[in-house]
């Protein structure tokens, strides 16, 4: 699982990330889905909703095992069996749960081709009778300026080996930010340029950089930490992003 995904977990799966009231019913599960059209296939996470104390208990069980216990902590609430579909003004995606390692939902059949502005629908079933939707609108096109593919780039020779490349691209319609994406590093953003500094394995020569426009769902739950966006009847979010990605060779300093 990466390491951002595993954030998302984080900002999600413990509805502790907006204060729930006494007075509040207390959601039975939380969803994670975000849709690009840089990804295939397409993933919808669904789990049982934990405490604050269940995190607890399963994070700091063994001292210094957090990322075995967290992995042992989700696998016992991934909900498995329920009834997942994706819906387009024109189409229907039936989803199947795909297998314990890899926790989530995913296309049975016919892949989702994401589309820029275009709404796509979310509806679940479980098996006790919940019914849990959501709704999202794909921001518009992107398109990276700089770099273009191919092109060099020198190394900051330091103990990090890290990489420092100036990124520009186009503006999204109806966008909310923009995530810029290398392996495990993640930055966002409002604006469309920043200076990207990334950390690269010492035997790379490669990076692929993405670029991602993101709605408003997972902007609202990314940025404001909103417990629940973009879905009814489920803590999480149903949100969708419309990337570019381009390939650049590194060079040692």
């Amino acid at each position: 699982m990466r390491k951002f995904e595993i954030a998302l977990f984080i900002l999600s799966f413990l509805y502790g990330c907006e204060s729930v009231t006494q007075d509040e019913e207390l959601l039975k599960y939380n969803v994670v889905c975000l849709l690009s059209n840089l990804e295939s296939p397409q993933k919808v996470y669904i789990f049982k909703t934990a405490n604050l104390s269940e995190a607890q208990y399963w994070f700091y069980r063994v001292p210094r095992q957090w990322e075995f216990n967290y992995a042992d902590f989700i696998r016992s609430y991934v909900v498995k069996d329920a009834r997942v579909r994706i819906l387009s003004e024109d189409s229907v995606f039936i989803f199947k749960y795909a297998s314990i390692d890899s926790l989530c939902y995913s296309e049975d059949g016919e892949k989702i081709s994401i589309e820029s502005g275009k709404v796509y629908k979310l509806n679940i079933e479980t098996a006790d009778g919940f019914l849990i939707s959501g709704e999202t609108k794909v921001p518009g096109k992107i398109e990276i300026l700089e770099p273009k593919n191919g092109d060099t780039v020198k190394a900051i020779k330091n103990q990090l080996n890290q990489v420092s490349v100036k990124i520009k691209w186009t503006k999204s319609e109806d966008a909310y930010g923009y995530l810029i994406n290398y392996g495990l590093d993640y930055h966002f953003t409002v604006d469309t340029g920043l200076n990207f500094i990334f950390n690269i394995p010492q035997d790379e020569r490669e990076a692929v950089i993405k670029v991602l426009a993101v709605d408003e769902n997972f902007y609202k739950h990314y940025y404001y930490k909103i417990n629940k966006s973009g879905l009814r009847n489920a803590y999480g979010f149903f949100g969708s992003c419309f990337g570019d990605s381009v390939t650049i060779k590194i060079v040692p300093d």
